[in-house]
């Protein structure tokens, strides 16, 4: 049976879940690519702005990072729980997501390192590349290709 899914706003009692989230998500590809890893932020300095929790029935499974500009909406984070990846709920924050999105008209902006196999799974949900650089892919989605987005 699949849990209910939805999305809450953050509050200032998640931040030690985000980090983590942020470590265990991306700490080896940073290594990988620069050598180190640096937290974007510390429980003290971390703005929870545009971060919303994802849930799956009562436990937290991942969050959601938004910087919400008038030409797009730019996915800042999108991490799932090691031990909820696997389960869908990537799939269904993104296609949420497209969904705000497509009524709004607006594109969805989104950065992968280039260490990250992340981007397989933003290209199977109907994101393309549309620039390189050596550190990072940028990928979009664009209104109207909604139909590309596999429904979860």
């Amino acid at each position: 049976m699949t849990q209910e899914r939805r999305f809450r706003a953050a509050k200032p009692g998640d931040a030690a879940f985000i980090l983590d989230l942020e470590r265990t998500g991306m700490e080896a590809y940073a290594v990988a690519l620069w050598g180190q890893w640096r937290p974007s932020a510390t429980l003290e300095t971390l703005s929870l702005a545009g971060h919303r929790i994802l849930q799956a029935g009562a436990r937290d499974v991942g969050c959601l990072a938004l910087w919400e500009d008038p030409s797009c909406l730019f996915v800042k984070k999108l991490y799932i729980a090691p031990e909820a990846r696997g389960r869908g709920h990537g799939a269904w924050a993104l296609t949420q997501l497209t969904a705000e999105a497509q009524a709004r008209g607006l594109p969805i902006r989104l950065n992968v390192l280039v260490t990250n196999p992340a981007l397989r799974f933003y290209r199977r949900e109907g994101f393309r590349v549309c620039a390189r650089s050596p550190e990072r892919i940028t990928c979009d989605w664009q209104p109207g290709a909604g139909e590309a987005i596999r429904r979860v």
